[in-house]
């Protein structure tokens, strides 16, 4: 494994006083990946699930912004990492239209308020990020020379126990292990999914695994044996699946997800009793949804997992065909799911240490990773460009925006002396 020149200085972790769990998870990580103290947000907010939206912006968005602001780090910083006891989920309407979001998702888009560009609550916002039909090779390392937008994270899981386990696991990966693609196969209903995992098997050959990989087509339950990089499967959407134990050996670094619309709806872990049940009958439900959970993914040994806080429709789930690729090409875990995420401000959350990287890497050029400040406004290089449009597209002139940006940052050092 090869050593990312991204760093623990290029993340800011995201604790809640309100949560013991929270400090101790945060505390732990920030340690383990050495995130410098000025990197480390606290906050104090609910430790519910559940958050209204001008909560959101001001208990948790606001202080996140203000140490990124303070820091002069709005290009220096690429991974928001959240940790357990920050709420999952936005309150708001269902639908496509719909203003319901997770908090880190819409946390991705933090790049972009903070320039000032206005950010619709209602309805999904395009993945700036998002390789769509193009090839592994097309993808790039994520800096903010190209992409106003940041990589968000979260550390969780049933237990504070659990997710320090994911931080003991993604700061020593492996590389080894098989990816198991479970498709649904002769199920009636939506087959995009498993031409997705059919794509998944083909891009991972090509890239020489064939040897690695188990493309499940039979409509029982993939049994796989041996260690597992990689798992992807329908959850409880495919009939089969009737058990939260699938029996699965994760190695540390291994990536999993499924198709289910509510697999992250919660991490409160369910009594041992409970099992995946059917909808229209709520003695099978667990918090609102019978439904798979991926606190089981985690709990079974999965270092990073994508999961839906609330209904994404299929389209908005991540690719299994662009994240274990990108994976192996030498992305980290934070660049390999964002990879292959449609949307931002939408139900898609994922769990893991953005830095974890088992495969050999390329990694940004060094003046991305720390662009110099533009000595016309003192504001870090692209952020600075960013701005400087934003300001234009209200018909500020240049040489004022200029002016008004430099006395700006000249404010806020002469308030932090």
């Amino acid at each position: 494994m090869s050593a990312s020149a991204q760093s623990g200085s290029n993340v800011v972790v995201v604790i809640n006083q309100a949560s013991s769990d929270s400090e101790r998870i945060g505390a732990r990580y920030a340690e383990s990946r050495g995130v410098p103290a000025e990197n480390v947000v606290r906050l104090k907010t609910t430790t519910s699930d559940d958050i209204d939206r001008a909560a959101l912006e001001y208990e948790i968005e606001r202080p996140i912004s203000e140490v990124i602001t303070r820091n002069e780090a709005q290009d220096h910083i690429l991974f928001i990492v959240v940790t357990k006891g920050i709420p999952l989920r936005v309150r708001g309407t269902a639908g496509l239209d719909g203003t319901m979001a997770s908090v880190d998702s819409e946390l991705a888009l933090l790049y972009r308020k903070l320039l000032g560009s206005p950010v619709p609550p209602a309805g999904r916002i395009p993945n700036p990020y998002y390789l769509g039909d193009r090839p592994i090779s097309a993808a790039a390392p994520f800096s903010h020379a190209a992409y106003d937008m940041y990589l968000v994270t979260r550390l969780d899981g049933f237990t504070a126990e659990d997710a320090l386990k994911v931080v003991e696991r993604g700061a020593a990966p492996v590389n080894d292990g098989r990816f198991v693609l479970d498709a649904r196969a002769s199920v009636v209903g939506n087959r995009s999914g498993d031409t997705w995992l059919t794509m998944a098997a083909d891009r991972l050959s090509a890239a020489g695994l064939k040897d690695r990989v188990l493309l499940d087509t039979n409509t029982s339950v993939a049994t796989p044996t041996g260690p597992i990089l990689g798992y992807y499967s329908w959850g409880s959407n495919d009939p089969s699946v009737t058990s939260r134990n699938m029996n699965l050996q994760f190695v540390p670094g291994a990536l999993a997800g499924m198709f289910v619309s509510t697999d992250a709806r919660t991490f409160k872990e369910p009594p041992a009793s409970w099992t995946i049940g059917k909808w229209g009958d709520r003695k099978g439900y667990f918090e609102d949804s019978p439904q798979s959970l991926v606190g089981d993914l985690i709990r079974a040994g999965a270092t990073g997992v994508s999961g839906h806080v609330a209904e994404p429709f299929l389209d908005g789930s991540a690719r299994p065909q662009i994240v274990f690729p990108s994976y192996v090409a030498g992305f980290n875990l934070a660049e390999s799911f964002y990879l292959g995420i449609p949307f931002l401000s939408w139900q898609n959350l994922v769990v893991g240490d953005p830095l974890c990287v088992p495969f050999k890497r390329t990694p940004p050029p060094a003046d991305e990773l720390s662009p110099p400040m533009d000595s016309e406004t003192e504001l870090p290089k692209y952020f600075s460009a960013r701005r400087l449009a934003v300001l234009s597209s209200y018909g500020v002139r240049p040489e004022i925006s200029k002016l008004m940006l430099k006395a700006s940052a000249r404010l806020l050092h002469q308030d932090l002396k």
